[in-house]
């Protein structure tokens, strides 16, 4: 068939797209034989039509009636005259089309699995939201043409262009007139399994409803498409995991959000917000710990409508009166315990906590879980990750988990995904241990051992204050600078020079803490480029990833850069917007939302 579309194609007559997806599609002993057949056909049509377009040549050529040639294309081989010849062209391959997708496919027969159906309905006043009914948009018919339905269709709409031919309520069928192109078809929800469309005289028995597919009618496999079957996902899970019986398990949680009796989304801290969660009509549902406020609306956009409010705080159970769709709202403080299910399902963890078969625990918020939820970070810094907003307010968080605490940069992504903080970060603090004894705010003298054992992620972010210690150092943001720590060689090996100390920290931390995942951040700030240039040798030396917030081609440059690489214009532009004042050039709160996203993105790659 396919060299016959090639005829086609060569013969300036434009294939149908359904022609070609029929001829692609083909498949098995009985469709290669009917697509044998039916290439004989279209072969006789082509070459029938090929013999008229050569006379119309030969005849305009030697002054022959081109009207009349014309005129002659535009019937077809029924007896039947088109208003011009390229829709005669266009109707005959059409009906080959049709005639090749009933012989070989009977999914295609219906018309419906070229469309998608909404929840809603299309009747005289527009569309309008529902969960009892589905509509199916835009789908194609044909002037002249007789089509039925599989079961009654609530409201039929047929469009000529933009312009309303006609409509029916419970209709089993309906006949397109002239210049019709498309409809759209309402069916009850509670019909699906047997949502079918296609032309009339067709033996309705052997189309297969929306949703299912089959191929020469060797069935290799069904495709559970209507909404009958959609709850069998959610069995699915229960199969891969322990707990799946909680309803809250991937949907979408608004925290700091609630929904009062006015179907109105209002903000606040004391609340979380669990939307458009499915429920069933009939069915009794159990909530824990008890909800504040529960809307039931009757579809996912509450506009819809309400079907039930209950605005009794401490509420455990509900039954719905239809189906529709459930906003529920928590306690804040009872984040960690949400459960949502139906009355004897005891297989129900709460919401941000999912169990594998095999009891392997994978964390879960926000309706979905990833490599940092749940982690505990060891922090391991100075004053630029512990914050130092001396002049000015102090940032603080304002919901969540960690609500009130500084809002640096560890603590904003620790909120965000859900992590616990072992927090090791200190102003003034030095990698390296002077040699001397006169300073103790020194990580590498016995700090970095009290990494928790336990710890996911570690990172170092030191630098600034190791360079403010160096010999003939006149620098300083505040701190005590007492204490000679030289910069080193790379091959040192005790604590007391800065390559020394990493040298002496970074091993033990791979030996002693092996399933931590170790990351490096190359400091800003430090009085000479050395430090930066440090810091990514040894990241190098011991094969451990490595942040530059001085800046690269990877990495956004925060503020007091070193990099020499980067223009003093950007350097100055940096300072003027990410430090607290002229008189604290530590990052300000700005400087620590923008550095978490940075970060955070950094985590995720260790």
């Amino acid at each position: 068939m396919a060299e016959q579309i090639v005829d086609l194609m060569e013969a300036n007559m434009p294939a149908s797209s359904d022609v070609v997806a029929a001829a692609r599609s083909a498949g098995g002993a009985a469709g290669m034989e009917a697509a044998a057949s039916l290439a004989g056909v279209v072969s006789d049509r082509v070459a029938a039509l090929s013999s008229r377009v050569d006379q119309l040549v030969a005849s305009g050529g030697d002054g022959g009636d081109v009207g009349t040639e014309l005129r002659d294309v535009r019937v077809s081989v029924d007896g039947i005259v088109s208003g011009s010849a390229g829709k005669a062209v266009r109707s005959q391959i059409g009906l080959l089309a049709d005639r090749f997708d009933m012989t070989c496919r009977p999914d295609a027969r219906n018309l419906l699995v070229r469309s998608f159906p909404r929840p809603g309905y299309v009747n005289m006043d527009g569309f309008h939201g529902s969960s009892s009914s589905y509509v199916f948009f835009v789908v194609g018919v044909e002037p002249g043409r007789r089509y039925a339905f599989g079961s009654t269709a609530r409201f039929v709409t047929v469009y000529a262009g933009d312009v309303i031919t006609g409509r029916w309520e419970n209709a089993t069928g309906f006949e397109a007139v002239e210049g019709d192109d498309r409809a759209f078809v309402t069916f009850a929800a509670q019909d699906a399994g047997s949502w079918v469309m296609c032309v009339d005289g067709v033996d309705l028995a052997s189309v297969l409803p929306y949703g299912r597919v089959s191929v020469n009618d060797d069935r290799i496999g069904e495709l559970e498409g209507s909404v009958a079957a959609m709850p069998t996902a959610r069995d699915v899970l229960g199969v891969l995991v322990e707990g799946a019986g909680n309803l809250l398990i991937g949907r979408e949680l608004a925290e700091g959000r609630y929904m009062n009796g006015s179907l109105t989304v209002q903000e606040s801290p004391e609340y979380d917000l669990f939307l458009a969660v499915p429920v069933k009509g009939g069915v009794d549902y159990v909530v824990s710990p008890g909800a504040r406020l529960l809307v039931i609306v009757r579809d996912t956009d509450p506009v819809g409508g309400a079907i039930d409010v209950m605005d009794t705080d401490g509420i455990t159970s509900f039954t719905p009166s239809e189906n529709g769709f459930a906003y529920v709202t928590f306690h804040a403080s009872d984040a960690g315990r949400f459960v949502l299910r139906e009355a004897g399902d005891a297989d129900a963890l709460p919401y941000d906590r999912l169990r594998l078969r095999g009891n392997v625990e994978l964390p879960e918020a926000s309706g979905c879980w990833g490599p940092l939820r749940g982690r505990k970070w060891a922090v391991c810094g100075d004053s630029f990750t512990a914050g130092n907003f001396s002049g000015s307010s102090t940032p603080v968080i304002e919901s969540g988990r960690y609500a009130g605490h500084v809002a640096t940069y560890p603590w904003l992504i620790a909120s965000r995904a859900n992590m616990e903080i072992q927090d090791l970060a200190l102003g003034g603090r030095t990698l390296a241990t002077p040699a001397d004894g006169s300073f103790s705010n020194c990580f590498s003298d016995g700090i970095y051992r009290t990494i928790a054992e336990d710890a996911d992620i570690v990172t170092l972010y030191f630098g600034i204050n190791d360079s403010h210690h160096r010999p003939g150092s006149s620098g300083s943001d505040g701190e005590d600078v007492s204490g000679i720590i030289k910069l080193g060689t790379i091959d040192d090996a005790d604590a007391t020079t800065f390559y020394g100390a990493w040298n002496v920290v970074v091993p033990w931390i791979l030996e002693n803490r092996p399933d931590a995942h170790l990351g490096i951040i190359a400091s800003n700030g430090c009085e000479t480029d050395d430090y930066r240039l440090a810091t990514i040798a040894i990241a190098r030396k011991w094969g451990v990833p490595c942040l530059d917030l001085n800046g690269d081609e990877r990495t956004p440059m925060m503020l007091r850069s070193t990099n020499p690489a980067i223009s003093s214009e950007a350097k100055d532009i940096a300072l003027a917007k990410w430090r607290v004042g002229e008189s604290n050039q530590h990052p300000n709160a700005a400087a620590h939302a923008f550095e978490s996203t940075v970060i955070e993105h950094f985590l995720r790659t260790l």
